[in-house]
């Protein structure tokens, strides 16, 4: 679901939380990025290594962010944080444990194995990195590629519902919701 920026940065969502639908949900601080990806598709014309360093590099460089205001639950914000922790651990293990077995392969003279390992060891690292990006179980905030709204992913149906419901008591009389049709209309009355 999409929310604006303002609503966003003003805080005037309802407090109902976005991961558990749990009313008078506290405001909590959060920031909403956009990260392009473009940059990425330049990883395999080069050498990996390097490639993967100027493309992060692209990418942070051209990286937008909004700080803001959701409702957030103490459950919600506790799995976020398992979620991460979690990540976390299986990229320090792949990136610990990768080097002790392509040595302890390459001493045996199992350069095949090595090699496995070393790729293994490196996907593994990645995909962990990449388990913090998901949305599963809790709600990921994004900016928006224009700038103007941040996408919501994963919020629980009462938050939803709850957005709406304040929309629509937001909206003008006479159901017009703004539209440039009905603002020419009023202004032809005038």
């Amino acid at each position: 679901m999409h929310v604006s920026i303002d609503e966003f940065r003003s805080g005037t969502l309802p407090h109902c939380c976005v991961g558990t639908g749990r009313p008078q949900a506290p405001l909590r601080r959060v920031t909403a990025s956009y990260r392009p990806l473009w940059p990425y598709l330049l990883i395999p014309f080069g050498n990996p290594s390097v490639t993967w360093f100027l493309a992060d590099e692209v990418a942070i460089d051209n990286e937008r962010q909004v700080s803001g205001w959701i409702p957030l639950s103490d459950e919600a914000m506790a799995a976020t944080a398992a979620l991460r922790r979690r990540a976390r651990r299986v990229s320090i293990g792949a990136l610990v444990g990768t080097p002790v077995v392509v040595l302890a392969c390459a001493a045996a003279g199992w350069a095949i194995v090595a090699v496995t390992a070393l790729v293994l060891g490196v996907v593994t690292a990645f995909v962990g990195d990449l388990q913090s990006l998901l949305p599963r179980g809790t709600t990921r905030l994004t900016l928006s590629r224009d700038g103007e709204s941040v996408i919501l992913q994963n919020v629980h149906p009462a938050f939803e519902a709850a957005v709406n419901r304040d929309r629509h008591r937001r909206r003008p009389a006479g159901g017009s919701g703004g539209h440039a049709a009905s603002r020419r209309e009023a202004a032809d009355q005038v």
